[in-house]
């Protein structure tokens, strides 16, 4: 059974409270839906016009922190930071895990990410972590005209082996998805494949 989420503000300043809903030791993944997709990290473009301001938000992000997010132009790069279907040329925020761990608060994730929604083009993707601890929770997050919305969705532990049907479920219950449905026939592919 699906849990309506917890839809979320992003708070104002970083959070230092350590609040154990939402901070803790996660190894991040992210599942992308659209504009590509993508089940180990997210490539959300950046507007041409408006790549100073996301440069700004990167800027701003709090220096002693461990982010997941990259600001990336893969043509200066390399292979490894080629999105298929995506024009190398252009700039990107990334966002994967370059560490084993981090500790961090989601609340200062989605903080970080909501600074650079207005210069970010729709892309929507899941966060969540494939252990340590809590594992029981997926943030989705949808850029869509310069702004952002965050879901908190809760499931089952080990989100890893479980997401695939936490997924089905949620298509079950929106069957207008086709973002999703795009994104779970894909995964399904790939796995045949290996």
């Amino acid at each position: 059974m699906l849990v309506t989420p917890a839809e979320r503000e992003p708070p104002g300043s970083f959070q230092r409270d350590r609040d154990p809903a939402y901070f803790g030791r996660f190894r991040l993944w992210f599942d992308q839906l659209t504009p590509f997709i993508d089940d180990h990290r997210a490539f959300v473009p950046v507007r041409p016009d408006l790549e100073a301001l996301a440069r700004e938000a990167f800027g701003g992000l709090e220096p002693d922190q461990s982010w997941p997010i990259h600001l990336v132009r893969p043509a200066e790069k390399g292979a490894d930071w080629a999105v298929e279907g995506g024009d190398p040329r252009r700039l990107y925020v990334v966002l994967e895990m370059l560490t084993d761990v981090c500790y961090i608060d989601a609340r200062n994730l989605h903080r970080a990410l909501d600074a650079f929604a207005p210069a970010l083009e729709d892309a929507r993707f899941f966060a969540y972590s494939s252990g340590d601890q809590p594992d029981d929770w997926l943030d989705e997050y949808e850029f869509r005209d310069g702004r952002l919305a965050v879901r908190r969705w809760r499931h089952e532990p080990d989100l890893l082996r479980s997401r695939m049907a936490f997924y089905r479920r949620l298509m079950k219950a929106n069957s207008g998805d086709d973002a999703l449905r795009s994104f779970v026939a894909e995964v399904r592919r790939r796995a045949t494949r290996t």
